[in-house]
């Protein structure tokens, strides 16, 4: 077997982190950086120095697989000197020398010892990927670096900018390793009259030509496994189920993609004597080395999280990769014999590609990032040195989403539910989830709906020709007031249900989801258990509180049929696959909250329930204005009678009598006034017009007209109201009017 590229830079890689704090390291796939790199560390400190090398690896499979490779180089059983961490899985020791693990559990080492003084090198992988958690950790690694000077830190990388990495790290050294183990012959897609593969993604046209390729391949004689990139697990499962239909014989297929079990996911590097067909997403491009492939066929395309802050929307896209990408995955082919990479896309495409993916950092929701930055002490977080900083949209909406789950107040400060949040390794959303589920006594259903949702896929198989018999099977499962409560009732027969592989196909349901959300669930339940929470079943209302509390920023209200108003972020419908959508005979509840909100041809909500608007009081008072509508003054007791009329969105949701005493009722007159001024709203009086039966109010030179106003209005009072802009309607500006909406009532009780 040839030598592996990086052990001729052995020497020069052990000298240059003797002598740099920071050593940045290029080398193609295959190279042996992943494997290599760990051991040579070992070397470069002096026997008997105190200290970890911890290695960061970008998924969970990966961690796992290099150590377990590393481990078995340095002959040593895992766990002792060669270890790892990930999520629910902890194979370290006191002993441990390497550990290899996930950025996520870097990053909370990093909340829970900001010094990492267990460590004296770490050493950064993959940093291609610039996943969201990497580019943060890099930032808090940089900053580190200047008070532990003893501390060693190692980027290593198969395509990167490697001058944007030297100087973002003071003139850091660079090494380029080059060459592959073997050498990978690269082959375009024929496009004659085939310009499809150029515009858009066509998950039948490229099953179709992912077969033909693979077909080509086995039936050529030649050895050695294939490895096929699709964009997710339906494309893969239709492909491996397209091939086995096939039958070719001696030849057996795999799925692979991130959210199978970690048993299915290892059956990838068990030897066969057949020929091996690896289908995979993109989690099979970098570090994960599966031995005998010859073959990698590339359909070009991934599928990308993208946040777009001003409408408060996120979506899993099908884009093209990028050439940085396309090199990885050419790379996988060619590691025990010269290997041959199938581009399912010509020259030209590749060309026209982004040199490199655009950083996760600047087009993911930074929410769960700045609670992270908030906990550890960051406050300026808009200026905190990312290696490429995200628009300030992205930092505003962050701060947005965690003002309204309630982890921040208005001032920046972190509050109780902040912190608890942080103790969950969740997204922030299902974070405040858990804690509302815990304060309601609903967990059981809490973590199966948060399971669900941590999944996304949907639980309803449609199948050509069989749309009308689906719909009837799925139609005894919904419940017209929830999708949640249509889950709880899917999952729950599943697990009662002995034969559940032909009990799913019967009633058209998607068995392998329904195992995901029991395998997720059960982590989530390790997950609260250690916390402390315990496990309770709870009525819908106290279930749907809790939902609601973790998905308070997609509380809608009813605007006209199927379309609903969503605070500060515009309109949206609700999808048709909802349980919601077939009900109510048309009359859909005048209150909703969505999972998620999805843009297709149109902005869809997902997953949706019903609510009562009072409930927003309970769960998210933060985000409720209370408007006092004064009844009667006592001056015998010096009490005001009042009604408290709670609105949110502008919108009233409930209303309560309460007293109040003079000097707190002046105090808070007082605030509101001052409010109402930084505001721009402007005190009128109003006079019945009875011509026109409305309420007008004068004031220079302009004539203001009430809208409906949950106020009682009285001739001669004064009221504070905030206009109604009309600055593009030039028939407004004629007759000189403008409309303005009641706020409150301005009181003298001298």
């Amino acid at each position: 077997m040839k030598e592996l590229p990086i052990l001729k830079h052995r020497e020069e890689i052990i000298q240059a982190v003797r002598n740099n704090q920071v050593t940045i390291i290029v080398g193609p796939t295959g190279s042996g950086k992943t494997t290599q790199i760990p051991q040579f560390l070992k070397e470069a400190f002096p026997n008997g120095q105190k200290g970890k090398i911890g290695i960061t690896q970008p998924r969970r499979m990966a961690a796992t697989s290099v150590a377990y490779y590393v481990a078995g180089q340095m002959n040593c059983k895992i766990g002792k000197e060669v270890g790892y961490q990930i999520r629910f899985d902890d194979h370290t020791t006191e002993g441990t020398l390497i550990k290899f693990m996930t950025d996520g559990i870097l990053l909370r080492e990093i909340q829970s010892d900001p010094e990492l003084s267990e460590y004296k090198a770490i050493m950064i992988d993959e940093a291609h990927e610039r996943s969201l958690n990497m580019d943060f950790i890099l930032g808090l690694l940089k900053d580190l670096l200047k008070r532990r000077k003893d501390l060693k830190l190692v980027v290593g990388s198969a395509t990167i900018e490697e001058k944007k990495f030297s100087q973002y790290f003071a003139g850091a050294p660079v090494i380029n390793v080059s060459g592959r183990m073997y050498p990978v012959d690269v082959r375009y897609l024929n496009l004659q009259n085939q310009i499809f593969w150029e515009s858009s993604y066509d998950k039948e046209l490229i099953k179709e030509e992912v077969v033909n390729v693979v077909g080509e391949i086995h039936n050529s004689g030649a050895k050695g496994d294939i490895l096929v990139f699709l964009t997710g697990e339906e494309d893969i499962s239709a492909i491996v189920k397209e091939i086995e239909e096939q039958a070719f014989p001696g030849l057996v297929c795999f799925p692979l993609y991130g959210n199978m079990s970690f048993e299915d996911q290892m059956r990838v590097f068990e030897p066969i004597n057949v020929r091996k067909v690896v289908v995979a997403t993109n989690i099979a491009e970098t570090s994960v080395t599966i031995d005998g492939i010859v073959y990698v066929v590339d359909a070009g395309w991934v599928k990308q999280k993208n946040f777009y802050p001003e409408r408060g929307v996120g979506s899993l896209e099908i884009v093209k990769i990028s050439r940085a990408s396309a090199e990885q995955r050419a790379g996988r082919a060619g590691r025990t014999q010269p290997g041959i990479c199938y581009r399912l896309y010509s020259e030209e495409s590749f060309n026209d590609r982004e040199v490199y993916t655009k950083p996760e950092i600047q087009r993911t929701d930074l929410a769960g990032v700045v609670l992270q930055m908030r906990i550890i002490g960051i406050s300026n977080v808009e200026n905190f040195d990312f290696i490429d900083p995200p628009d300030k949209e992205m930092f505003h909406a962050a701060h947005e989403t965690l003002v309204t789950l309630g982890a921040l107040n208005e001032n920046n400060g972190i509050t109780f539910v902040g912190r608890m949040m942080v103790r969950l390794p969740l997204e922030p959303r299902f974070g405040r989830m858990v804690l509302a589920a815990q304060q309601y006594g609903c967990m059981d259903q809490v973590l199966t709906i948060v399971a669900a949702l941590s999944g996304v896929r949907s639980l309803f198989n449609r199948p050509k020709g069989k749309e009308e018999e689906a719909k009837e099977a799925h139609q005894k499962f919904k419940d017209r007031t929830s999708d949640f409560l249509t889950l709880l009732k899917i999952y729950q027969a599943y697990l009662e249900t002995k034969d559940k592989r032909t009990w799913c196909r019967n009633n058209f349901l998607n068995m392998k989801a329904l195992e995901n959300i029991r395998d997720i669930r059960r982590q989530l339940q390790d997950i609260v258990l250690r916390v402390g929470f315990p496990s309770h079943q709870g009525k819908p209302e106290d279930l749907h509180k809790a939902v609601a509390a973790g998905l308070v920023q997609n509380i809608c209200r009813s605007l006209a049929h199927y379309q609903y108003a969503r605070r500060g972020k515009g309109t949206i419908f609700i999808h048709p696959g909802s349980s919601l959508s077939g009900s109510f005979f048309g009359n859909l509840p005048p209150w909703i909250v969505a999972a998620e909100i999805v843009q297709t041809t149109k902005p869809y909500a997902r997953y949706c329930c019903a609510i009562n608007p009072e409930w927003i009081r309970e769960i998210a008072p933060q985000l409720c204005e209370t408007i006092i509508e004064v009844v009667s003054f006592n001056r015998d007791t010096g009490k005001i009678e009042v009604i408290e009329h709670i609105r949110y969105d502008g919108e009233e949701i409930c209303q309560q009598p309460a007293e109040l005493d003079v000097k707190t009722f002046k105090e808070e007159q007082s605030r509101r006034i001052a409010e109402a001024e930084a505001n721009g709203w402007i005190k009128l009086s109003f006079i019945f017009n009875i011509k026109e039966l409305d309420w007008t109010a004068e004031s220079g030179g302009m004539t203001y007209l009430a809208l409906s106003s949950d106020i009682h209005i009285e001739t001669g009072k004064t009221y504070y109201c905030s206009v109604k802009t009309k600055e593009d309607d030039v028939f407004f500006k004629i007759i000189k009017k403008k409309f303005v909406r009641i706020q409150f009532e301005v009181f003298d009780l001298e």
